[in-house]
C-alpha cells in the first residue's frame, strides 16, 4: 500500500504493514479516491454530495477502493439514482470492479448539524450492502 492511501477499518493499527485489521476486516482506499471524495464535498459544502466506491474484493475481509464517483450534490429523487445505480454497475463489471459501497456528506449549516443519513441515501447503502453479500467473494 503506498504512503498516500488511506486505510478504513475497525480494529487496531498494525504499524508494519499499514493496514487495520478487526471485525470489519480491511478496507484500502486509494489517494485519486480520496481526492475525488473531499473535492465533491469542497465544491459544494452548501449541499449534500452523494457518491459510489468502486473497487475489487481481493478476499471475505479484506477490499480496495480504486476510485470514487460522484453521483449527485442536491437533492435527487428515486429514479434518478436508480438510473446512475444502473450505468454505473454497467460499467463497473466492464470495468472488472464492484460497487463496494458509497459516501455523502450533508451540506455545511449551522443549524443541521444532524449526523443521520437521508432515508433515500440509506435505501441505496442498503441495496450496495446486499448486493456485497451476494456476490460470494471470497
Amino acid at each position: 500500500m503506498a504512503d498516500t492511501d488511506a486505510t478504513v477499518g475497525v480494529g487496531a493499527k498494525n504499524a508494519a504493514d499499514g493496514e487495520v485489521a478487526g471485525a470489519g476486516g480491511v478496507c484500502e482506499v486509494e489517494e485519486a479516491a480520496v481526492q475525488v471524495m473531499l473535492a465533491h464535498s469542497l465544491l459544494h459544502p452548501h449541499q449534500p454530495v452523494t457518491g459510489l466506491l468502486l473497487g475489487v474484493r481481493s478476499g471475505p475481509r479484506h477490499t480496495r477502493v480504486h476510485s470514487s464517483l460522484p453521483l449527485f450534490h442536491s437533492s435527487w429523487l428515486s429514479p434518478m439514482c436508480e438510473l446512475a445505480m444502473m450505468l454505473v454497475e454497467e460499467h463497473a463489471e466492464r470495468s472488472g470492479v464492484e460497487v463496494l459501497g458509497l459516501y455523502h456528506s450533508s451540506a455545511v449549516s449551522s443549524n443541521d448539524l444532524v449526523d443521520v443519513l437521508p432515508p433515500l441515501v440509506a435505501r441505496l447503502a442498503e441495496r450496495i450492502a446486499a448486493r456485497g453479500t451476494t456476490t460470494g467473494a471470497s
